[in-house]
């Protein structure tokens, strides 16, 4: 079992933590001084240990994980291990399908997916874009395409 699994197991949570499971293992600032907005708003409760200077103590402050649960809820954001269980991942057919479309579009753009330095030339095109991904990870799906088209060609 992972930290972020771990996590998800746990009644009560310090700030960090929770920061760190709402974020899949990511963590950061930017979701601890929301987290801290809703203490301070009154919207989750926490027993709350302050700093010297006032301010919350992120690593000490704990919030029960119903509390952040239905904190989540109220923002249109569903508590990860239920988002992962209503997405979950993609199914063989879907992915082959995914990757059958993937293969489609390269062939109309005149793009060969198995040709050396086309992962790189597509993670430039998903960054013009604005939605950049790595280019190991397009070369990742990249690699998965002829396994995909022989699946769906039987």
């Amino acid at each position: 079992m992972n930290e972020h699994q771990l996590l998800g197991l746990r009644a009560e949570l310090t700030i960090y933590e929770a920061a760190r499971w709402i974020t899949q293992g990511k963590g950061g600032h930017a979701a601890e001084g929301l987290i801290i907005e809703g203490i301070n708003a009154g919207e989750i409760a926490a027993s709350i240990i302050r700093w010297e200077n006032g301010y919350i103590n992120q690593m000490e402050t704990t919030i029960k994980r119903s509390d952040l649960d239905e904190w989540l809820k109220a923002r249109g954001r569903f508590p990860l291990d239920e988002q992962q269980q209503d997405t979950g991942a993609l199914q063989s057919n879907e992915r082959n399908s995914l990757l059958t479309i993937i293969a489609a579009l390269c062939d109309h753009s005149n793009i060969r997916h198995g040709e050396r330095g086309v992962a790189g030339k597509i993670a430039n095109m998903t960054e013009k874009i604005g939605a950049p991904v790595s280019q190991d990870t397009v070369l990742r799906a990249l690699s998965k395409i002829p396994d995909a088209l022989e699946s769906r060609s039987k």
